[in-house]
């Protein structure tokens, strides 16, 4: 019996170490979050400015820049959206 005890209360500290260590995580991730989120917010006003300027729209180039960086700006925001939609899901959830 003593040696299911023990077996408990390693298990008990290992599995508060983990949740410690993923909770730290989460954190980082939700800051981090947050950044990207701004980053790529002032990103897409720069592409729109840029984008309205009359100095770029004769160069093709310049114009084919534009509208991979618009993509590449929408794959972002999709999967941020997913990742945000994933947590509210996640919270609906938990309160259920």
């Amino acid at each position: 019996m003593m040696i299911f005890e023990i077996t408990a209360g390693v298990l008990l500290i290992a599995s508060l170490w983990l949740n410690y260590r993923l909770f730290t995580r989460l954190l980082f991730v939700n800051d981090e979050y947050d950044g990207v989120l701004s980053s790529i917010e002032t990103f897409k006003e720069h592409l729109e400015r840029l984008n309205q300027s009359e100095t770029y729209h004769a160069e093709p180039t310049i114009e084919r820049l534009i509208a991979h960086s618009n993509d590449v700006v929408q794959d972002i925001e999709d999967f941020l959206t997913g990742f945000s939609e994933e947590e509210q899901d996640s919270e609906e959830g938990q309160d259920a």
